[in-house]
């Protein structure tokens, strides 16, 4: 209670206009505002709420909560045990909202956009969509006299779901991380709930890493990804592939150069296959081949290599 009280204003009112011979409450909350002692969220305007007594229903107009930086807008709030329609648009979520929670050597800067549309029918789901973009994020940490930079160009995601089959899709692209694109459908999800799936990953520099890590001096190389994801939800079958190309890595404590390198994960359904080139700059080589299978409870490989 005492939190509930921190967090919610006192002078909130609530002007109740009786219930009516059908048995529906109505009343209209005003002067309503919500805060952490540092950020106001607060409606637009005044909020009318009605209450079905009978059907255990309640309905809430469309209205709008904003913030010094963040606009969102309830249009439509209709509810009850067996039936229900929410829609609802995040207009911006800016992370300047955020700010005071984050750690005080780090900094977020951009926003989100978005919604939320929710409908079930006799109890059921019936339909579910949900969307959130960003355009130009950037993360920032200091520490000491050091600044690290995390960019990214753009963020989306977007799902949406029946009472039958559920579909996910995301997308990041960042200077850092280069492209990384998902799509998921999970089918029969009462009952089989089979997953159909991919993971792509593109633009992965190693080389934007090493500011992050001390003590190298050189970092660099390609990282890719493009792998399946099939079968049962809870124990999914992987094929595809994860490879490093032309990595390059030395350092006063590393006690190999590493140079023109390619490491490459394949997946074979509940298997992984190993590859690895390795060189260094004294014209060595090795030559590593291995598989680790983790079907069901069981975890069993071996690794072979051969030293040039």
């Amino acid at each position: 209670y005492e939190m509930l009280r921190s967090l919610v204003g006192s002078e909130m009112c609530i002007r109740d206009s009786g219930v009516n011979n059908k048995n529906v409450w109505h009343s209209v909350i005003s002067d309503l505002y919500i805060t952490d002692n540092v950020q106001v969220v607060r409606p637009k305007k005044n909020i009318d709420l009605q209450l079905d007594i009978n059907n255990k229903a309640i309905q809430i107009k469309s209205h709008c909560w904003q913030s010094n930086e963040s606009d969102l807008c309830i249009e439509q709030l209709t509810a009850s045990e067996q039936q229900g329609d929410i829609k609802v648009d995040l207009t911006e979520f800016n992370l300047a909202s955020i700010a005071h929670l984050l750690p005080e050597d780090l900094t977020a800067t951009g926003s989100f956009t978005g919604g939320l549309n929710v409908n079930w029918q006799q109890g059921k789901l019936e339909k579910l969509d949900m969307n959130l973009a960003s355009q130009v994020l950037e993360f920032a940490l200091q520490q000491e006299e050091k600044h690290f930079v995390l960019p990214v160009k753009e963020i989306k995601i977007n799902a949406n779901s029946t009472s039958q089959k559920a579909y996910f899709n995301g997308f990041l692209n960042s200077d850092l991380f280069g492209s990384i694109s998902s799509e998921m459908i999970i089918s029969d999800i009462t009952a089989a709930r089979n997953l159909d799936g991919i993971i792509k990953m593109n633009g992965f520099k190693l080389d934007k890493f090493k500011p992050f890590i001390q003590k190298i001096d050189t970092l660099s190389g390609d990282v890719f990804a493009d792998i399946n994801i099939s079968g049962p939800l809870k124990k999914p079958y992987l094929s595809g592939e994860l490879s490093a190309k032309n990595i390059d890595i030395s350092g006063n404590n590393i006690p190999v150069t590493i140079k023109g390198s390619h490491f490459n994960i394949g997946f074979k359904e509940q298997k992984l296959v190993l590859n690895a080139d390795i060189s260094d700059d004294q014209q060595g080589n090795a030559k590593l081949k291995g598989e680790l299978d983790w079907q069901g409870t069981r975890l069993g490989g071996q690794l072979l290599s051969l030293i040039h």
